[in-house]
């Protein structure tokens, strides 16, 4: 399940066309995950973030090379370790949210606007342009994520148990401190 997760990040990340994502509401753990393989990411003020992970006993795995690539490793390193929420202007000011609007009016013109112009581009340019700008950091993703599920899959079968059954049973898992 882990590497399919992990086709899913690839495929979204290497999509030939322009992603947006437009979040409103919780997007956390994967959801920012999907966010960070996004081009253009616009949120409401409602948006809000969290690798919350750690928090399940799991581990942020499969999303990882996306959430560093867009927001740094310090950051990453920092919101992954505590599994904290924080609002989309938090996020904007971490470089996870591009645009940050007050009401949906205003996202939906925004998106209309940034639509209009990618449909400007023409679709090879924009192609070749994606996949060219995911190839610079070198990074072999495929190997990555084979390294990842092993790592998500001990957290599942550890840790990940408990998290998840306090999380259903809207209780605090068996190491958190209160």
């Amino acid at each position: 399940l882990s590497i399919r997760g992990a086709c899913i990040y690839n495929a979204l990340n290497a999509f030939p066309k322009p992603v947006i994502a437009v979040v409103e509401g919780a997007a956390m753990g994967g959801g920012m995950g999907l966010a960070a393989c996004a081009d253009f990411v616009l949120a409401g003020a409602s948006a809000t973030f969290a690798l919350s992970e750690a928090r399940l006993g799991l581990v942020a795995a499969q999303i990882a090379p996306f959430v560093v690539s867009r927001l740094g490793l310090a950051t990453t390193r920092r919101l992954a370790l505590m599994g904290s929420r924080f609002d989309a202007a938090q996020a904007a000011a971490f470089g996870l949210v591009d645009e940050l609007f007050a009401d949906r009016a205003a996202l939906d013109a925004r998106l209309n606007q940034i639509l209009a112009e990618i449909q400007a581009c023409a679709p090879g340019a924009l192609a070749a342009t994606k996949a060219l700008l995911n190839n610079l950091p070198g990074l072999d993703i495929t190997a990555f994520s084979h390294v990842a599920a092993d790592v998500f899959a001990d957290a599942v079968l550890g840790e990940g148990a408990e998290g998840i059954a306090a999380f259903q049973q809207k209780r605090s898992p068996a190491w958190a401190t209160e």
